[in-house]
C-alpha cells in the first residue's frame, strides 16, 4: 500500500492524526463518543485512557505522530520480552517515516 498509493496513506495518516488531536483536546467528549458507538466501553475509563494517550503521544517540540527509531526499538524489545515473537522485528518493519505532511 505504501509503495502503490502513498497519497492515500498520507491522507489516512492526516485524517487519523486530526481525529487524535480532537480527542486529545477534549478527552471527555472522546470518551462519550466511544461510549455512544460502543456501549460496552465505560465513559470514565475511555476518558482516562484518552488522557493517558495524550500523555504518551505528546512530545514537546515534535509534531504529533513523530517518533524515532530508538523509541520504536524500545517498544519492540518490551513486546519481545513479553511475547514470543516468531521473527526478529526492526523499527523499519513497523514504521514508515515521511507521511506526516505533504
Amino acid at each position: 500500500m505504501i509503495d502503490a498509493n502513498p497519497g492515500l496513506v498520507r491522507r489516512f495518516v492526516r485524517a487519523t492524526l486530526d481525529g487524535l488531536k480532537s480527542a486529545m483536546a477534549d478527552p471527555k467528549e472522546a470518551g462519550e463518543i466511544m461510549h455512544k458507538y460502543h456501549r460496552e466501553i465505560d465513559v470514565d475509563i475511555a476518558v482516562g485512557e484518552m488522557r493517558k494517550v495524550r500523555e504518551l503521544a505528546d512530545q514537546p517540540g515534535a509534531p504529533l505522530g513523530t517518533t524515532d527509531p530508538g523509541r520504536i526499538r524500545k517498544t519492540i524489545d518490551i513486546v519481545g520480552a513479553t511475547f514470543a515473537l516468531k521473527k526478529t522485528v526492526s523499527p523499519t518493519d513497523v514504521f514508515a517515516p515521511g507521511f506526516l505532511s505533504d
